[in-house]
């Protein structure tokens, strides 16, 4: 791999998280009273094969785009997450409704190769490399769901598989 090809694909995924951002911050902020909006606390665990996955992405995003916020958690060491919209509290979780879930986690993954920088240094090669199946990354392609309800307690723990 060249450090072009290297360059262009960090930017690539650089490009892709701040587009996502934008289309969150669009989706968040259409339709929300100034004071904020009402959430209900959602959380949950993320384990693969049986382990917990530490910091990978969960969003919550709503079936009905007309109903419903999108929401974002980290997952910590234990694979725990707890969801928030861009108006709610931190931790304050998302507004009643259904939900397709998707779940990412990515790694750099040393390539064994080096390039010389323009200034003159010596740098590994790096390529990124997703760690949980595909088909747990899209909106389209997830099989998991989630259905937030008023008052109730909505925690969501998903066992992801190949």
């Amino acid at each position: 791999m060249r450090i072009q090809d290297w360059r262009i694909n960090r930017i690539s995924v650089c490009a892709f998280c701040i587009v996502a951002c934008a289309i969150l911050s669009l989706l968040l902020s259409n339709g929300c009273k100034s004071q904020g909006i009402d959430t209900e606390k959602v959380h949950g665990t993320i384990t693969y094969k049986g382990q917990p996955v530490e910091g990978a992405n969960v969003m919550f995003t709503p079936v009905d785009k007309s109903s419903g916020s999108p929401a974002v958690g980290i997952t910590d060491k234990e694979g725990h997450y707890v969801l928030q919209t861009l108006q709610g509290k931190p931790g304050a979780g998302t507004t009643p409704g259904e939900y397709i879930v998707t779940v990412s986690k990515s790694e750099s993954v040393p390539t064994g190769e080096t390039v010389t920088t323009p200034e003159g240094k010596t740098q590994e090669v790096v390529k990124s490399r997703d760690v949980l199946p595909q088909k747990y990354k899209s909106p389209t392609a997830s099989p998991l769901r989630a259905t937030v309800k008023d008052g109730q307690e909505n925690k969501f723990d998903f066992d992801l598989t190949d």
